[in-house]
């Protein structure tokens, strides 16, 4: 008889607790996937913000070569931040971090790439 009792108890039940407890392991899923996308943002924008900032740096730095010097820098060739020769216009290269009176880490943005730049105009080296 007491089988028959717990039979007819579970009769009843359709599987609702396996359901419930795929929802709540879904749902922590899906929290944990936008949690991580907003920190995941969050460092994306403190990159940018950092990299605009060794921008600005850089460019300020330019205009004052330039107005000292009466000419733009020639961009660097390589890393170690020489001033290059401009042979042409546009010249592409690196940020002549040296002779701009930089650091090295200035010539670098979030991520450790080095700046580029490109003099461009009659006003060159």
């Amino acid at each position: 008889m007491p089988n028959n009792r717990w039979r007819s108890r579970l009769a009843g039940q359709s599987g609702s607790a396996l359901a419930m407890v795929v929802f709540a392991i879904l749902m922590v899923g899906v929290l944990a996937v936008a949690g991580m996308r907003l920190v995941g943002a969050k460092a994306d924008l403190a990159h940018i913000t950092q990299t605009d900032i060794g921008k600005n740096q850089a460019g300020k730095a330019i205009a004052l070569y330039a107005q000292r010097n009466g000419t733009l820098p020639c961009p660097a060739l390589d890393s170690a931040g020489a001033v290059g020769t401009c042979a042409s216009t546009p010249t592409w290269g690196l940020v002549p971090w040296k002779a701009l009176g930089m650091q090295p880490t200035d010539a670098v943005d979030a991520y450790g790439r080095m700046l580029t730049y490109v003099a461009d105009g009659g006003n060159l080296c």
